[in-house]
């Protein structure tokens, strides 16, 4: 069954979930800016590029709560892994843009 091997395989491809957005899309922080600009004007309220992250990973817990698909799971669990990995980048270039 699984084990610490499954988890860093599954890290491991949440990483190169990251780089491949980075080459399709540019830096994280800036998609999620983009993102963010979008759903504050259809919503009508303040969204952050850390709400984006937080909300696509919500999505993703939902699919991972429907199914009993292993691979869906799986390919839940990577994107959620790079959701938090380019949440937290995000997040680390408002704060400099904040502080500076």
């Amino acid at each position: 069954m699984g084990g610490p091997a499954h988890g860093i395989a599954l890290l491991e491809a949440a990483i190169e979930r990251i780089r491949q957005g980075q080459e399709q899309y540019g830096p994280p922080d800036v998609m999620f800016e983009r993102v963010a600009k979008i759903w504050s004007e259809l919503l009508g309220i303040t969204v952050t590029a850390e709400d984006v992250a937080r909300c696509l990973i919500g999505f993703k817990l939902v699919r991972w709560d429907i199914t009993d698909d292993d691979d869906v799971v799986e390919d839940s669990c990577k994107d959620i892994g790079g959701y938090s990995g380019a949440g937290f980048e995000a997040r680390l270039v408002a704060r400099s843009k904040r502080d500076a």
